[in-house]
């Protein structure tokens, strides 16, 4: 291998020929002042890191990340070629910058994600290919080109914002997709074009938006569908059916108020049951609603309760309420308009989650998961229980494992616990997954587990292997995420104060905020049943969402 050695402004470069075949490079970490790369190969489960420090390609310099990743916290700047592919991870993080003179290909399930500024300038060329994705949350600039084809797709999420300058070009073709999410932009400036066809497609979500100043021209059976409460400012050529109104632009149904604030909310035979929390002077406890009607919501009976309802599980003639501090507290609901309390179960420290499966109900506390059977429901008796490190915050079952949101001070023990409990006679611990802020819920479907974690949005776990999840894909959203219910291709998540928002997680790679729903209150609680979400949305009380 032939190399040339050259020291500028305090900065090793080193400059490799084209024609040299490219060396095998393990896990690195880059400072300041540090090596300029030419020619190198990042291979399986190789990591390199750059902090503060520099990676530059220069022409005839060729990077190629195979089933690798590079994390930039720092700076990349390409003149070469830098190669993406094979699962391979390319992540600009917050505060980083990339700038691209030559090609950055995408291929093959490859992702790049942008979190930090992405200048793509005159000659630069990105290429996203057979899967591969381009995720955009921050900044990007284009006066180059970027090609979307082959099934390859740019996605614009939340608070990102793509300004393709003069003389940009972006060609969407070959079934290429963009997705401009909600509360996104994308701006096409005079002398920029778009150009879709070719069976691509280009979506705009509710609350996105889509600015052409240039052009953009649309054909060869290419499509461009806005979502209601998208906006589109100039001349953009909409062709083929819109995005589904109907699914993606519900509106508020129906509403009624609780004596207190609104929770955790669940649905059985057109009854909500509502854990209404205590605050203010307010009394808490179980409110039952008729939602028989969901625009016209009514409040049937109601009991409170010793101290503060955080959960609700409903099975049978009875609800179960995680109650803080005085336990696992049974309602016998058989009329509902008359509630009665038949059983306290006193539980060491706060009991926060509550799930029933078969004849057993879950209680997750401060600091255990324990499981009680409910044969005979007036009288739960204790039959299990395993202690983690954690503060159990809320409970999903399925099949022979419960699925808890974990929190703690500490951000590597927040998340994802997995438990077996195929003996609930003696759980044990499985899997676990660390989350990046503070898992708060979390509802299971098929191989995926769903998790709202507040500040960091919707994270989605894969959970093929119950002892080794990992996650798949995310999405931040614009509030603090509380909980998430999932239906179909939709999970619904309850946001605070920014309402309920609705991700398309039909690839689960890619969840896509498609719109959001404002709420008066704060959305805590969220759950599914028929056309219609339901919100617990504090002193708001129960807000009906639909039909979907």
């Amino acid at each position: 291998m032939k190399k040339t050695y050259y020291v500028f402004m305090g900065l090793f470069i080193i400059i490799g020929l084209a024609s040299m075949q490219t060396a095998h490079a393990a896990d690195r970490t880059f400072v300041e002042n540090t090596v300029l790369m030419a020619s190198e190969t990042i291979g399986p489960d190789d990591t390199w890191t750059v902090n503060n420090g520099i990676i530059l390609t220069i022409p005839g310099g060729i990077i190629v990340v195979n089933r690798g990743s590079i994390e930039n916290n720092g700076t990349i700047a390409n003149s070469g070629i830098i190669k993406n592919k094979n699962n391979g991870a390319i992540t600009n993080n917050l505060g980083a910058t990339i700038t691209n003179n030559g090609t950055i290909k995408n291929k093959f399930n490859a992702v790049g994600t942008n979190h930090g500024t992405f200048t793509n300038n005159t000659g630069g060329v990105i290429k996203n290919k057979c899967g591969a994705t381009l995720d955009n949350n921050d900044t990007i600039h284009n006066s180059g080109t970027i090609n979307n084809y082959f099934g390859g797709a740019t996605y614009n999420k939340l608070y990102g914002s793509i300004t393709n300058y003069s003389g940009g070009i972006v060609n969407n073709l070959f079934f290429g997709s963009i997705t401009n999410n909600a509360g996104a932009s994308i701006t096409n400036n005079s002398g920029a074009s778009i150009n879709n066809y070719l069976f691509a497609s280009m979506e705009n979500m509710g609350g996105g938006s889509i600015t052409n100043n240039g052009t953009m021209p649309n054909n060869l059976g290419a499509v461009i569908s806005n979502a209601c409460g998208g906006v589109l400012t100039g001349t953009i050529p909409t062709s083929g059916d819109p995005v589904d109104q109907e699914t993606l632009c519900p509106e508020i149904a129906g509403s009624t108020s609780t004596s207190g604030y609104a929770i955790r909310v669940v649905v059985a035979d057109n009854y909500a049951y509502i854990a209404d929390d205590a605050s203010s002077g307010w009394q808490s406890g179980l409110r039952v609603i008729d939602v028989s009607d969901p625009g016209a919501p009514t409040p049937a009976g109601s009991v409170n309760t010793p101290d503060f309802v955080f959960d609700v599980a409903v099975s049978g003639s009875y609800a179960y309420l995680a109650d803080r501090s005085s336990g696992l507290v049974v309602v016998d609901i058989f009329d509902p308009y008359d509630l009665d309390i038949i059983d306290t179960i006193p539980i060491l420290d706060w009991v926060h989650g509550v799930a029933v499966a078969s004849n057993n109900v879950y209680v997750a506390n401060s600091d255990k998961l324990q499981i009680f059977d409910i044969s005979t429901p007036e009288t739960p008796s204790s039959i299990g229980f395993v202690n983690t490190p954690y503060n159990l915050k809320h409970v999903a079952v399925s099949g022979d494992y419960a699925y808890v949101a974990v929190y703690n001070s500490s951000s590597a023990y927040s998340g994802l616990q997995i438990i077996d409990i195929s003996n609930p006679m003696a759980p044990d611990l499985a899997g676990f997954y660390a989350t990046p802020n503070s898992a708060w819920s979390v509802a299971v479907t098929g191989n995926y587990a769903y998790v709202a974690d507040r500040s960091s949005g919707l994270q989605i776990i894969d959970i093929t292997d119950k002892n080794a999840p990992f996650r798949v894909g995310s999405t931040n959203t614009p509030g603090t995420a509380w909980d998430v219910a999932v239906s179909g291709n939709y999970a619904y998540v309850a946001d605070d104060t920014r309402g309920l928002q609705v991700i398309d997680i039909s690839v689960p790679e890619h969840p896509v905020i498609v719109n959001t729903i404002n709420t008066p209150g704060q959305a805590w609680g969220v759950t599914v049943s028929g056309d219609y979400v339901y919100v617990a949305d504090g002193f708001m009380g129960l807000q009906i969402i639909g039909p979907f």
